[in-house]
C-alpha cells in the first residue's frame, strides 16, 4: 500500500505517538494519479490501561477533505469514546448543529447519531439551563487553538430522567480566515456525582450542626459544674482557715492550692466560653469573630485586635464556621501554650480566596521550636487541617514578628477535584468525585480525550 518511503515515514510517525502519548499527522503520503498531491495520515495514540499507548489508530484522508467528517474519523470517534471519561461528540460552530454523536451518547439523551440541531437539544435542556448552554456555545467560537471551555447542565434523557451532563469542548477545526468552525467534546454523566455531592454536603451540615450542639452541652456542664465545684473548694479552704490555726510553715501551701483553684477557675471560665459562646448565627463574619475576640480576651487576660482587609464576599455557612473554629483554636493555644499578652488577627476578602491570620507575641514555645502545619501530635493543629482540606483550603503556620502566625486560606470557588486530591492526601487512601462515561468502558481511565488534529 506505501512505498518505502512512505512506509519509513509512516513508521516514524507511530513511534513518535508511541513515545509522546499525543497525535500527530503526516503531509503528502501515497501519491497516486488521481490523487497527486498525496493524502494526509493522522495518528492517534490509544491508552486501554493506565501503563502507557497500546494502540494507535490511523486515519487516511485527501488533503481536500480535512475539515469534513469522514467514515474513519467517525470510526475514530466511536473507538476512543468508551475509553474516555464520557462520550464525544463534534459541534459546527457555524450552522449551530452536531455533526457527530457518539451512538451511546445519542441513545441515552434520544437524539440522533449523525447529528442534531441546536433546537433538538435546547427541547431536551432544563428550562432554568439555557443561559448555561448559550454561554457555552460563545465560549466556544472565541476559542484558542489550547484552550478548553466547560459547563455543566440538565437534559432530559430518554427514559423521561433528568440527567447531569457535564461537556468539555476544544477546537477541532478552523475556517480559512482562522475562525472555529467545529469543536470537539466529550460528555460526561455527572449525575451520581450531583447527588453524591449534595448529599455530602448535608452530612456534613448535620455534623457541624451536631458538634455545635455537643460543644455546648460540655460548655455548659464546665460552666455550670465543673466551675461551681471549684468555687466550694475555694469556700471550704477558707472556712478551714478560719477554723484552723496554721503556723508559718503552712501558708506556702495555702498560697499554692488558693493559686491552683484560682487558675483552675479561670481556665474553665475561658474553655466554657470557647465551647459554648453567645448564639451569633444572625452576625457577620467579622461580628462574630470580635465578639468572641472581645469575651475571650477579658477571661484569659488577652488584649485581642481583629481587623478586615477588603469589602465582604458571599460565604457559605460551612467555610464561616470553620475560620470561626480556628480562630477559637488558635486564641486557645496562644492561651494554654505561650506567654503572649497581645493578638492580632486579620479577616481578608482579597482576590479569588478569603484568609484568616492569628499573630501573637509570645515568642517560641516551651518546647523551643514552632510547630508546623504538618505535625500530628494532638488535635489542634490537625483539627484545623481536616477542617480546611475538606472545604478545598489549607491551612500555613510561620514565625511572626514576635511568636507564631496561623494562617487560614479558603478557595471562595470550590475545586472539587482539587478537594479530592488534597482529601486523598490527608486520609491516606484515594478519594476521588464519580464521573461516569453514558456507556460502560472496559476499563476506568480517567483522562481527557487525546488531542485531534
Amino acid at each position: 500500500m506505501f512505498g518505502d518511503a512512505d512506509g519509513r515515514r509512516l513508521q516514524s510517525l507511530i513511534e513518535d505517538c508511541v513515545q509522546a502519548g499525543r497525535a500527530g499527522r503526516i503531509e503528502h503520503v501515497r501519491r497516486t494519479a488521481d490523487c497527486p498531491e498525496g493524502r494526509r495520515v493522522w495518528a492517534h495514540p490509544v491508552e486501554w490501561a493506565e501503563d502507557g499507548v497500546e494502540q494507535v489508530i490511523l486515519t487516511i484522508a485527501p488533503p481536500g477533505r480535512s475539515h469534513q467528517l469522514t467514515t474513519h474519523s467517525e470510526t475514530l470517534f466511536d473507538h476512543l469514546g468508551p475509553i474516555s471519561t464520557g462520550m464525544l461528540y463534534v459541534y459546527d460552530v457555524g450552522q449551530r448543529r452536531t455533526r457527530y454523536i457518539h451512538p451511546e451518547l445519542a441513545e441515552s439523551l434520544g437524539l440522533s447519531p449523525a447529528g442534531a440541531g441546536l433546537g433538538d437539544v435546547q427541547h431536551r435542556l432544563h428550562p432554568s439551563d439555557l443561559p448555561v448552554l448559550e454561554r457555552h456555545l460563545s465560549e466556544m467560537a472565541m476559542l484558542g487553538n489550547q484552550q478548553v471551555t466547560e459547563a455543566q447542565f440538565r437534559m432530559r434523557g430518554k427514559d423521561g430522567n433528568w440527567i447531569t451532563v457535564r461537556s468539555r469542548a476544544r477546537v477541532f477545526s478552523r475556517t480559512p480566515d482562522g475562525g472555529v468552525r467545529r469543536v470537539i467534546g466529550v460528555a460526561s454523566d455527572v449525575t451520581a456525582a450531583e447527588v453524591q455531592a449534595i448529599e455530602l454536603a448535608k452530612a456534613r451540615e448535620d455534623i457541624i450542626r451536631a458538634e455545635q450542639d455537643e460543644r455546648r452541652r460540655i460548655g455548659r456542664e464546665l460552666h455550670d459544674s465543673t466551675a461551681q465545684h471549684l468555687v466550694a473548694i475555694g469556700l471550704s479552704l477558707k472556712a478551714l482557715e478560719r477554723r484552723v490555726v496554721f503556723d508559718e510553715s503552712h501558708q506556702d501551701i495555702l498560697r499554692d492550692i488558693r493559686n491552683s483553684i484560682a487558675a483552675a477557675h479561670a481556665e474553665i471560665r475561658s474553655f466554657s466560653f470557647m465551647l459554648h459562646p453567645p448564639k451569633e448565627e444572625q452576625r457577620d463574619l467579622i461580628d462574630k469573630l470580635r465578639g468572641f475576640a472581645d469575651g475571650f480576651g477579658r477571661r484569659a487576660s488577652l488584649r485581642i485586635s481583629v481587623d478586615m482587609v477588603g469589602e465582604p464576599k458571599q460565604t457559605s455557612p460551612a467555610m464561616e464556621t470553620a475560620l470561626f473554629r480556628i480562630f477559637q483554636e488558635a486564641l486557645m493555644n496562644v492561651h494554654r501554650h505561650t506567654t503572649a499578652h497581645k493578638v492580632h488577627a486579620v479577616l481578608d476578602y482579597a482576590g479569588a480566596q478569603i484568609s484568616l491570620m492569628v499573630e501573637d507575641d509570645g515568642g517560641k514555645p516551651k518546647s523551643g521550636r514552632l510547630p508546623s502545619a504538618d505535625d500530628d501530635t494532638g488535635v489542634g493543629i490537625s483539627g484545623m487541617r481536616g477542617r480546611l482540606i475538606e472545604l478545598g483550603g489549607r491551612l500555613d503556620l510561620e514565625p511572626g514578628k514576635g511568636g507564631l502566625r496561623v494562617r487560614a486560606q479558603l478557595p471562595l470557588q470550590r475545586q472539587p477535584g482539587k478537594v479530592a486530591d488534597q482529601l486523598s492526601t490527608y486520609l491516606g487512601r484515594l478519594v476521588a468525585p464519580e464521573e461516569r462515561s453514558f456507556a460502560p468502558r472496559r476499563r476506568l481511565v480517567d483522562r481527557s480525550p487525546p488531542p485531534l488534529a
